[in-house]
């Protein structure tokens, strides 16, 4: 293990430069004193890799940081860079790895009134099994409003979601399955929703 006073070196060097290689170095202290370091790497595609593995390495001790991380927009609470949505993603798919604890809920729930549907879908992923009922509803119906909207490689998330939240989904997916079906033949044929809803129902007669 490298030793004290170089660690303090180099962490002083991380409030100055952003490198892979210390990034790593800092790592294998496994010490909260790096964590902002890492979190700000978060935001770089150059670097998000390595911070990803650093926070891995870190596990349980991250995830105050990270859940903070996940809901704060930067620069501002109306205005978000790009660099600062895939930091938020990032942080969202390390809290689905790493896990979380139920208060930590209470912060991340406000995730599913967000326009980007990976942190929706994220969100709904750690919230699933700790979450109220009242939420494990709301979950359930935000879910429902992407199926066959959402970007393709999150649908079978959705539909994993909604099959395991079949108490809170299978109501309002009947009801949508309903309305569609009155459609034109030649409509239904088309009808992309429809088809994944009715997916979402056959599993439930495995679930």
């Amino acid at each position: 293990m490298i030793g004290e006073e170089m660690f303090v070196s180099l962490l002083k060097l991380s409030e100055r430069r952003m490198l892979n290689g210390l990034i790593e170095t800092l790592a294998q202290y496994g010490r909260p004193e790096t964590i902002p370091y890492f979190e700000r790497a978060l935001e770089d595609d150059f670097y998000r890799a390595a911070a990803e593995k650093a926070f891995q390495k870190l596990g349980k001790a991250s995830c105050d940081t990270l859940v903070l991380s996940a809901v704060t927009l930067r620069p501002g609470p109306f205005v978000e860079s790009p660099s600062s949505l895939e930091r938020r993603r990032s942080a969202i798919r390390l809290l689905n790895g790493i896990g979380i604890a139920p208060q930590h809920w209470q912060t991340l729930r406000r995730l599913l009134d967000e326009p980007d549907e990976e942190l929706v879908v994220g969100a709904s992923k750690l919230g699933m099994s700790i979450a109220s009922r009242e939420d494990r509803r709301a979950i359930s119906h935000r879910l429902i409003g992407l199926v066959a909207l959402a970007p393709w490689h999150l649908q079978e998330d959705i539909e994993d979601i909604l099959t395991a939240l079949k108490d809170e989904s299978a109501g309002e997916i009947a009801g949508e399955v309903a309305q569609r079906n009155k459609q034109p033949e030649d409509l239904r044929a088309r009808d992309e929703r429809l088809r994944a809803l009715l997916r979402i129902q056959r599993r439930f007669e495995t679930a």
